[in-house]
């Protein structure tokens, strides 16, 4: 404070709080001859805090281990970007994991004065970008500290821990034995989302053009069957393209669709295994729907990696705790704090429209502060700023059309199924209406004790489950479940093989049972 008032005399710095070091800083206070613009305020409630935030324009938490004492993340951090305000706080214990360096304020090192008082200088010299940062701030602690979300994780950890799941599954799910089996079984590209993926790839070279981001040489982590290696070669034609894949039925595919595009080789890699990924000097390291496949600690270790060669990480994931229990080949990630742990800067890109009512984003992080990165972190200010103008009216137009949607299949299910009958219901247990079917007895799919538990890990568990359920007249698919009969094709097949249709539209897909 002493160095920033000698460039601004007349700031006023507030302090919060109390403890057994508050007679030292009063000393220090003293002697420095800071008394007429640092106060001392003590323990106060909430709702004086919440007033001292909210006349503030700064907040400032310079946390320092003391005799190898830290202390945990806390709630002011988070607090102060809930209010909107730019922050600036030192890498000491957990603090990192509560903001988004760069974007809602500052991190500089424990008891790092001089890059202390540098960063507060900025920020007092610079408040134009006080309300970018306090809305970057906002955004991020509604997305990651929500209660309703924690409140979610927390449900799905405990049904993780208390569910046992019927059929062949071992207690530990092997990431590399399940994407091998699914390459074999689905070495193509699946089709369900190719529209969704349309818009997908549109809008990620579109964000790679308004940012300038030099693509010459670019690295693709889990290339599958070549959709995105293929894009990169046709919007890049003079880059040198990688493309990384385990499964070797992925790797023929990926071939075959980029056949005839000189500038792509393919090379066979285990992300799990102790082999450094290949080559170095790349512009870019892309992984679209990648990471939301690997567990936290796979995901940290490859974002190392990859900053090590690559100039940029993209990734293209959803980053929201999902509705449902996910599956347990998906696991969802803060990316932000992954690479604010890696001690990257990151933008970030909500894509315009929603899959199964889940939001996907696009990031792009790297090391240093390059030009691109500028232009990229200026470019996601006015993305989220446009974002949220909009996302109300969105929101209400989209709750519309899902109540009229739900009434509608509900309807249909009830002509289809007379009162007092049974039926399988697979809606990943997203409907939230039993109460329309009070007259039925309804099963949901995959089903412990009467619970949804989730999707079968295979054809060979769902037609398993289904024949022990046979007893139920029919089998229904609801929106927004219909992926089902897409993924799980030996499902679809038998199904089809050995029961009449009753209903198919966008809504439902019905199968008598008694065949």
């Amino acid at each position: 404070m002493a160095k920033l008032l000698q460039q601004h005399p007349a700031i006023r710095y507030d302090i919060v709080g109390d403890g057994p070091l508050r007679e030292r800083l009063e000393e220090l206070v003293a002697r420095l001859e800071l008394q007429g613009n640092v106060v001392f305020h003590g323990a106060l409630d909430s709702a004086a805090v919440r007033t001292f935030m909210a006349e503030a324009h700064i907040f400032v938490l310079a946390s320092a281990s003391v005799e190898g004492d830290q202390e945990g993340q806390g709630l002011a951090l988070q607090e102060a970007q809930a209010a909107g305000l730019p922050v600036v706080a030192t890498t000491h214990g957990a603090l990192p994991e509560g903001m988004l360096p760069d974007q809602s304020g500052f991190m500089v090192p424990e008891r790092d004065v001089e890059a202390l008082a540098e960063r507060l200088n900025f920020l007092v010299e610079h408040p134009e970008i006080w309300p970018m940062m306090g809305s970057a701030g906002r955004r991020f602690v509604e997305a990651r500290y929500d209660i309703r979300r924690l409140n979610s994780l927390l449900e799905g950890l405990y049904s993780r821990m208390t569910l046992k799941r019927p059929g062949p599954m071992g207690e530990k799910f092997n990431v590399n034995e399940y994407w091998l089996r699914r390459g074999r079984e689905s070495p193509g590209e699946e089709s369900r989302y190719a529209e969704y993926h349309r818009l997908q790839e549109d809008f990620l070279f579109e964000i790679l053009a308004k940012g300038e981001v030099r693509m010459q040489n670019i690295v693709e982590l889990g290339c599958g069957s070549g959709r995105i290696t293929r894009l990169l070669a046709e919007n890049f034609p003079g880059a040198q393209i990688t493309g990384l894949e385990l499964s070797p039925e992925r790797l023929e595919s990926a071939k075959r669709h980029c056949v005839g595009a000189g500038n792509i080789r393919f090379e066979r890699h285990d992300f799990y295994s102790d082999a450094t990924l290949p080559g170095s000097g790349y512009d870019a390291g892309i992984a679209v729907e990648v990471f939301l496949h690997h567990p936290r600690t796979l995901v940290r270790s490859l974002v190392e990696r990859l900053s090590a060669i690559s100039r940029h990480i993209l990734n293209i994931d959803w980053s929201e705790a999902w509705p449902w229990k996910p599956p347990d080949h998906v696991w969802i990630h803060d990316y932000q704090a992954v690479y604010a742990e890696a001690g990257l800067r990151c933008a970030s890109f909500i894509l315009p429209q929603k899959i199964d009512g889940m939001q996907q984003k696009l990031f792009i992080a790297s090391k240093r502060m390059t030009a691109e990165m500028v232009r990229l972190l200026e470019l996601a200010a006015q993305a989220a700023a446009a974002h949220d103008t909009a996302f109300q009216a969105a929101a209400v137009s989209s709750a519309a059309q899902w109540a009229e949607r739900l009434q509608l299949a509900t309807a249909e299910i009830q002509t289809l199924v007379p009162v007092g009958g049974t039926f399988i219901l697979v809606n990943d247990d997203q409907w939230g209406n039993e109460a329309e079917f009070a007259g039925h007895k309804v099963i949901p799919f995959l089903d412990s004790g009467g619970r949804y538990w989730g999707p079968p890990d295979s054809d060979r568990t769902a037609i398993q489950e289904l024949e022990r359920l046979r007893r139920a007249g029919a089998i229904i698919f609801a929106w927004p479940s219909d992926w089902w009969l897409d993924y799980y094709a030996g499902l679809r097949n038998h199904l089809q093989k050995n029961f009449p249709c009753l209903l198919r539209n966008e809504r439902l897909v019905a199968f008598s049972l008694r065949a």
